[in-house]
């Protein structure tokens, strides 16, 4: 019995012409799909190749950005394996948390091992990439300099200190309750009205960042598939795509990107794919998907919207609640630019 598991790891390559004659495998595929919405499994008879699951195949494969008529091979497995993984969310805590120093810590600080096991202790809580224990070492002031730079809003890791001051603002935020939390974006699905294309397009791991961000996408999700989806049930998916690199920081070739609190969405296109490659001036792109994508995140409230970038001389001129709905920079004229504001700037 031949599974996408099998396949992924480069154990075989299954023709589609011959996809029909593995059961076990169809039915693999169909669960898989059906996790993302694009199969009905109560419609379908599980294991049979028909005309639904080959088109699920074909939109899957677009997304993806493969040709519809590619195999079943180790690319597709690993694709189609990973958006329908599990991901673990960080934890919450309902209430501030007491976090007391005897001195400094991170750059240029003192350094108590005591002080630093309580704040590298606090950043592996929030998911931060930072190893428990009480040695103040590279992965700490990368840790430090990420956690500031979201909660102070800068685009730029290096526009901070990297120093924990005892009861000073970092100190303070880490306390709180709703100090941002680092994450790996979720999957998607149709239901939840977006995807994660970002390892499906590029393999570059460029989606993690704030769970303030990871909301702010599943709002808008939700409002794109109530306002919009229900009534264009062919429409792209939102596609979302680079966020920010598992550990933060310079994310080339991107001037952002860096602290979680700005993601990109590939451009939606008329045949119900997404998976990027085209312009605003592209025949194949749907300017009226894309305007109801960019509409759901000027409405969602989880973490207001403080920028949206794309080179469209349309939409630029269109406006939410008296709210611009977009603006042309450089260099996106092939996917849109989202910003978010980070919820500690009250605190400061």
């Amino acid at each position: 019995m031949t599974t996408l598991k099998d396949i992924a790891q480069g154990a075989s390559i299954v023709k589609l012409s011959q996809l029909s004659q593995d059961t076990a495998l169809v039915q693999d595929i169909q669960e898989r799909l059906a996790k993302i919405g694009f199969l009905d499994l109560g419609a379908i008879n599980s294991g049979v190749l028909e005309e639904r699951t080959t088109n699920a195949i074909a939109k899957f494969q677009g997304i993806a950005r493969r040709s519809e008529d590619d195999d079943i091979d180790e690319s597709f497995a690993k694709k189609l394996v990973d958006i329908t993984r599990n991901i673990d969310l960080p934890i919450a805590s309902s209430s501030d948390v007491v976090i007391t120093l005897a001195g400094t810590v991170g750059e240029n600080s003192s350094n108590n091992s005591s002080d630093v096991l309580a704040i590298k202790s606090r950043l592996a809580d929030l998911g931060f990439r930072v190893a428990r224990g009480s040695t103040a070492d590279s992965s700490l002031l990368e840790a430090i300099k990420l956690f500031q730079a979201i909660v102070y809003d800068e685009k730029d890791v290096d526009e901070v200190d990297g120093k924990i001051d005892v009861d000073g603002k970092t100190h303070q935020a880490l306390q709180k309750s709703y100090a941002p939390r680092w994450q790996e974006m979720l999957p998607g699905s149709v239901q939840a009205g977006f995807l994660n294309s970002d390892y499906l397009a590029k393999q570059d791991s460029g989606d993690f960042g704030t769970t303030w961000m990871v909301k702010a996408i599943q709002a808008a999700g939700l409002i794109y598939q109530n306002n919009y989806l229900q009534s264009h049930p062919n429409a792209s998916l939102i596609a979302v795509n680079d966020i920010s690199k598992s550990s933060g920081g310079k994310f080339s070739p991107h001037a952002e990107h860096q602290v979680g609190l700005c993601c990109d969405l590939y451009l939606p296109r008329i045949d119900g794919n997404s998976g990027g490659g085209i312009t605003v001036n592209d025949p194949s792109y749907d300017r009226d998907a894309m305007r109801a994508m960019l509409e759901s995140f000027h409405l969602q409230t989880a973490h207001p919207v403080v920028e949206v970038f794309l080179s469209d001389d349309f939409l630029k001129n269109q406006n939410i609640n008296g709210i611009q709905l977009c603006r042309p920079a450089s260099g996106h004229k092939d996917h849109a630019h989202v910003r978010i504001r980070p919820a500690t700037l009250s605190l400061f």
